[in-house]
């Protein structure tokens, strides 16, 4: 009887300490949060800030993801379309001095065939057009398949699998639209502090560009987007966003396509919302804006102190929701902090 009560006490005592353990892990504070981002990236995307190169994607292009899929609810994900061009591109660049200085902007498009193309605006901002094709086969699998939700009792010849796939242009083809143009001029909006997108690709993180965002002016005739970078570069020298960078290290390790390369947007906002916003059908790609409007030729935006403190909000909620038998957010990498959370500013 002795021997079964102390066994009893024992299992009590390890399971208590399993659960403490488990809430350590929900619960860490981001202080205590070692960031993890690949190196290798965030050098590459430190290049292209120093070399003030923005990037911009149509919404669609997000929900290209190649994957391997046996059943409808059963897939294995591989790497973005999107983020596979922005990091070939740049090694691309990085690698060979004759293409450098030349584009302003990589821009990364579904077509109907790969294709690299350039463009420019009336003052000379160029870009650097990236269109992609898809691939769809099926087959069916054999002993060397990788083969999602795998059921062993399934024979191999019966199960079909359907491989999509995204072909980019080869980098003969984009070496060979960048190399005959010259040297590129910076147009006065493009004369802007690279600071603020430093940060960010120290978040293995870059900041999505439009080219209606680039044209906005003021009523004084500064350009919105290069006065918005340059405050930012005195702002983060003076301010931590503590909360922002634990959520750009969390959607790292937990998000299919945060892993890879996460984005941040300024978004027109009349009432000057800010948070984490997501995409559907992006394949967990949450991603934290700041809101902006005009008015009366005045552009205010909300700020990365009310982000921040928003995001603290999002851990608070989300930290909840885990101790609960719901969460009232997505955990799944391929979905992960779905539907967002969005602040609002009183009295915009």
């Amino acid at each position: 009887m002795l021997k079964q009560n102390t066994l009893r006490i024992f299992l009590l005592v390890c399971a208590f300490f399993l659960l403490a353990c488990q809430s350590t892990k929900t619960s860490r504070q981001p202080n205590s949060t070692l960031f993890e981002f690949n190196t290798s990236k965030v050098q590459l995307l430190k290049w292209a800030a120093q070399n003030r190169i923005m990037f911009q994607f149509p919404d669609s292009t997000f929900h290209d993801v190649s994957y391997i899929q046996a059943q409808e609810s059963c897939k294995i994900l591989k790497e973005p379309v999107w983020s596979e061009a922005v990091f070939s591109t740049l090694e691309k660049l990085r690698s060979n001095v004759s293409l450098q200085n030349k584009i302003h902007i990589i821009e990364v498009k579904r077509g109907d065939y790969p294709k690299a193309e350039i463009t420019k605006d009336l003052d000379g901002i160029t870009y650097l057009i990236l269109s992609y094709s898809i691939l769809e086969a099926e087959t069916i699998a054999n002993s060397f398949s990788q083969i999602p939700c795998e059921k062993r009792s399934m024979p191999l010849e019966s199960q079909k699998l359907l491989t999509v796939t995204f072909n980019l242009p080869k980098s003969s083809l984009v070496a060979q639209a960048i190399q005959d143009l010259p040297i590129r001029s910076n147009p006065e909006r493009w004369n802007f502090k690279t600071d603020f997108i430093k940060y960010l690709a120290e978040k293995q993180t870059i900041l999505r560009f439009s080219s209606d965002l680039g044209f906005e002016k003021s009523a004084e005739g500064k350009f919105f987007f290069t006065q918005f970078l340059n405050e930012q570069a005195e702002f983060i020298r003076k301010n931590k966003f503590t909360y922002f960078e634990y959520w750009m290290n969390e959607i790292t390790q937990r998000s299919h396509a945060g892993s890879y390369l996460k984005v941040m947007a300024l978004l027109p906002s009349k009432s000057l919302n800010y948070g984490m916003s997501t995409l559907e059908n992006s394949h967990g790609l949450p991603f934290p804006f700041l809101g902006y409007k005009s008015q009366d030729g005045k552009y205010t935006y909300t700020s990365m102190n009310q982000l921040n403190d928003c995001l603290q909000e999002l851990s608070s909620r989300y930290k909840r929701g885990l101790a609960s038998i719901r969460t009232e957010f997505s955990t799944q990498a391929d979905s992960f902090l779905h539907p967002g959370h969005i602040c609002r500013t009183k009295n915009p």
